[in-house]
């Protein structure tokens, strides 16, 4: 049975690299650009197997918006959800928060390995 994976992250072009990435694995991608997007479905959506999380959200209407509202949303409405942030953020307050606060699985960042990394923490998380 196929593993749904929730991505929120508002670049098309890294989400399409996604994508790519995940074809091999037995998934069904549910995307959102935006934490608007995500709370206006919510009554829409399935209960996720894992989510990947991008920390700078850019929406239309509020300019900016950030993971963290997207991950507190995902705890609070699927508790055992597993989350992968996958952000260019390296602001050391920022990693702790996700992962200590939050209780996220992992934070990735957006650099050359992170495809790579995503993959393998996907590998460890869901099969």
């Amino acid at each position: 049975m196929p593993k749904l994976i929730y991505i929120i992250e508002d670049d098309d072009f890294f989400y399409s690299l996604v994508e790519e990435i995940l074809k091999e694995f037995d998934v069904n991608l549910t995307r959102f650009k935006s934490f608007r997007q995500l709370v206006n479905q919510k009554n829409k959506i399935g209960k996720p197997d894992l989510a990947i999380v991008d920390y700078f959200l850019v929406d239309n209407f509020s300019k900016t918006e950030n993971g963290i509202l997207a991950t507190e949303f995902l705890k609070k409405k699927f508790p055992e959800i597993k989350i992968i942030v996958l952000s260019a953020q390296i602001i050391p307050e920022i990693t702790y928060d996700f992962i200590f606060k939050y209780r996220v699985n992992v934070y990735i960042e957006k650099d050359k390995a992170a495809l790579i990394k995503l993959k393998s923490e996907i590998q460890k998380l869901l099969f």
